[in-house]
């Protein structure tokens, strides 16, 4: 009996050193806004992990973009983006700063190779807290 119980107690103190998985989840790890996104998929299953729902409706259409989609966060309508290179990003940030001038407020957030359309700059700061990046407003 006894060298049974001697077995078990190396047993028992892994368990109790490794703890029964009873603790809170961990928060996800805060980004910077330098990750870069394949797909619109793979931004919104990002900005899901640190509570950013978003329910996507793909653009089928866009001007600058690679791909693009729209969706309602923070009880506003937001539009993802995902560029192939900067010069494509630097067109997109050149016609919101075109809305700027002409008196019209927007918010953009910009990351390595996305942007999300946020239209005011205090919407676009709940969306940095969490995934990082940039704001240019107007």
């Amino acid at each position: 009996m006894r060298l049974r119980g001697a077995m078990f107690a190396p047993a028992l103190l892994v368990v109790a050193a490794c703890g029964f998985g009873g603790s809170e989840p961990s928060e996800p790890e805060k980004l910077s806004g330098m990750q870069e996104y394949e797909s619109i998929e793979a931004m919104v299953d990002d900005f899901g992990e640190r509570g950013l729902n978003c329910d996507i409706t793909m653009d089928k259409n866009t001007r600058y973009a690679t791909e693009a989609g729209r969706c309602q966060m923070l009880d506003t309508e937001m539009v993802l983006s995902i560029f192939s290179d900067t010069r494509q990003m630097d067109n997109q940030r050149g016609t919101n700063q075109l809305l700027a001038s002409a008196g019209i407020d927007y918010g953009l957030l910009i990351g390595a190779n996305w942007t999300v359309n946020c239209g005011s700059e205090a919407d676009c700061e709940a969306v940095k807290a969490k995934i990082g990046g940039r704001i240019e407003a107007g």
